[in-house]
């Protein structure tokens, strides 16, 4: 049973976290916290940018 809650933890942190190779050009993230997200260069973001005119810096 504790393998089985540590593989649900594990999966919800990366369907929650996880945005690499994710297409998010249509998404609104204006209002959304967005550090800790993780990322690479495949993530294609907002014309504006995550947080309004840029990407994020980190990832």
């Amino acid at each position: 049973m504790t393998a089985d809650l540590a593989k649900t933890d594990e999966t919800f942190d990366r369907v929650c976290n996880d945005v690499r190779r994710a297409d998010l050009r249509t998404a609104d993230l204006t209002h959304l916290y967005i550090g800790g997200l993780r990322w690479d260069t495949t993530t294609q973001w907002p014309r504006h940018g995550a947080t309004g005119s840029e990407q994020p810096r980190t990832r």
